[in-house]
């Protein structure tokens, strides 16, 4: 079973994503990942980077780093590709297929490129993203961008076919040579040659020397459950253990789950969390980041992180490759919230919290929905959401809270703002026990366009 964030839902988006059948959890994300950076152009690409969490069948635990590294010479103006870190997605996946997949390299990567050749439908939320602004206005100033995502200017309709031939012979060199043509093959030394005419310093030296960090996750409790997440640098899963420590024993469950006590108390403790770790803007361009979450009959589950930077990334396409560049020297992203949650040594939820900030709030509110309340992981997801960082000094809820909660936020000296997108997005799956009637149970909030799938 895997939820897959931004996805578009159409026959055959899902059909690639049925490359993992037979497979592990750790293929379904890896297909997963693969069908975002076709699909989701906004939120992942193959220049971007990311973080695999993964607890597997015999319970040994396992944390895959490939966040974006900077090159051994960073240019000082990092507009558009100038401001691209080195991108490990393709290297941290391949790891992760050789050292905990069961599927081949191939056969999860062409479904992907044979996606990306025949096109697929643009959902209502993909089209409207490519016209956003800022995003639409950044995409513009680049040439293969503005070719290929706006179509010349000419717009995509909701259901239009979007083809990528030139993301899909990408796709099919990787497929064949594996990552290795990225880093230091044909794509590695295309790639080298659009970073140079952009202006990015990155040469063929640092496109070799990307590797991939292997740890034990981070590890912390919550009323009985093990949570395992993300370590430094990616310090929303240390902000979200955080939070639940402090949670844990505070008494705030003794209130109704979205009463203004409740939120106070709540917030309070995020802000806290936040006080410990640098404060990153809210109110900057939507976070550019997807996620998939996957589990298998066997016991394995995993949790993949993908991020860009902004929204679209550095906006910059490299030229006859096909796919957009980050911009995480920039803009790096640092928040994501994995989780995979045990019980007496059993899995039981697991979930990542995207969004900037808010990805480890929101995350956190998800979890104690489920664990303290017991809301089912749909309706959990649902459910509304608040943020409150202390810096800057609004208290943000979403549109749906009651007034009452509202006026007693307020009463107890808190300036309120209103979220008007939805805050952060999550991807969560929950496992019941072996011999249970529904093992699996994949959620997608009503904010996101993904599906869960089951393979």
């Amino acid at each position: 079973m895997a939820p897959l964030s931004h996805a578009t839902c159409t026959p055959a988006v899902a059909e690639s994503r049925y490359s993992a059948r037979g497979g592990n959890a750790v293929d379904a994300v890896i297909a997963a990942g693969l069908t975002l950076a076709v699909t989701a152009p906004g939120s992942a690409s193959l220049g971007g980077s990311g973080a695999l969490l993964l607890r597997r069948a015999d319970g040994q635990t396992f944390f895959l780093d490939f966040t974006a590294k900077p090159p051994a010479t960073a240019s000082p103006d990092r507009e558009g590709i100038r401001g691209a870190a080195l991108p490990g997605l393709l290297r941290g996946l391949e790891v992760a297929a050789r050292n905990h997949g069961s599927k081949t390299w191939a056969e999860l990567v062409r479904p992907a490129a044979k996606l990306a050749s025949s096109g697929f439908q643009l959902l209502p939320t993909a089209s409207t993203e490519l016209l956003e602004k800022p995003a639409s206005d950044r995409l513009k100033k680049d040439p293969e961008a503005f070719r290929i995502l706006l179509k010349s200017g000419k717009q995509f309709m909701t259901n239009e076919i979007l083809e990528q031939p030139e993301l899909a012979r990408t796709l099919e060199r990787i497929a064949a040579r594996g990552a290795s043509d990225f880093y230091e093959g044909e794509t590695a030394r295309q790639l080298v040659k659009a970073l140079a005419a952009g202006g990015s310093t990155i040469t063929a030296g640092d496109l070799k020397s990307v590797k991939v960090t292997e740890s034990k996750p981070l590890e912390g409790a919550y009323r009985g459950h093990r949570i395992l997440s993300a370590p430094s640098p990616l310090a929303g899963g240390a902000g979200l253990i955080d939070i639940l420590s402090a949670l844990d024993g505070s008494g705030f469950e003794k209130h109704e789950v979205d009463t203004a006590a409740s939120l106070h108390l709540r917030g309070e403790l995020f802000r806290r969390a936040f006080a410990a770790r640098t404060t990153v803007d809210l109110s900057r361009e939507g976070n550019g980041g997807a996620a998939a979450v996957a589990a298998d009959s066997r016991g394995n589950v995993a949790v993949l992180v993908i991020t860009m930077g902004s929204r679209f990334g550095s906006a910059g396409m490299a030229s006859g490759l096909g796919f957009l560049l980050n911009d995480e020297l920039k803009n790096p992203q640092r928040l994501p919230a994995p989780a995979i949650i045990l019980k007496a040594g059993a899995p039981r939820l697991a979930l990542c919290g995207l969004g900037g900030p808010a990805g480890m709030t929101v995350a956190s509110q998800i979890l104690v929905d489920v664990i303290d309340f017991g809301i089912d992981v749909e309706q959990a997801l649902n459910s509304p959401r608040f943020h409150y960082q202390g810096l800057p000094g609004e208290f943000v809820l979403e549109r749906s809270y009651p007034p009452h909660t509202r006026q007693g936020l307020e009463e107890r000296g808190h300036k309120l703002g209103t979220s008007t997108v939805g805050l952060g997005e999550v991807e969560a799956l929950g496992i019941g026990a072996p011999g249970t009637a529904i093992r699996f149970r994949g959620a997608v909030e009503g904010r996101a366009a993904g599906a869960p799938r089951a393979y």
